[in-house]
């Protein structure tokens, strides 16, 4: 019996495929912003719970701080805009 071997492709051939090659790596980075952006989506709203803690013992701090609890509200205010501007980035984009 003869053995054959498996027949690699030309170089021509190759240089067809390239653009095939190019979306499949395009298809796993598209994947990959994807899922950067929801784990971003994940930190934002850990983050978010967090200053809600800080927010809730500033508040119920005696004596009580003016300055840590705008200081508070502003950081909550500013994550939850992000949060919301990344959660309509992943409705759009993907």
């Amino acid at each position: 019996m003869e053995q054959t071997t498996p027949s690699v492709p030309k170089y021509i051939d190759r240089l067809k495929n390239i653009d095939s090659v190019e979306a499949e790596k395009l298809t796993f980075s598209n994947r990959k912003a994807q899922k950067s952006l929801e784990s971003k989506i994940i930190d934002f709203e850990e983050e978010l719970t967090d200053l809600d803690i800080v927010l809730n013992k500033t508040l119920s701090s005696f004596p009580f701080n003016v300055d840590k609890a705008i200081d508070a509200e502003d950081k909550k205010a500013l994550v939850s805009r992000k949060l919301a501007q990344a959660q309509k980035m992943l409705k759009e984009l993907f």
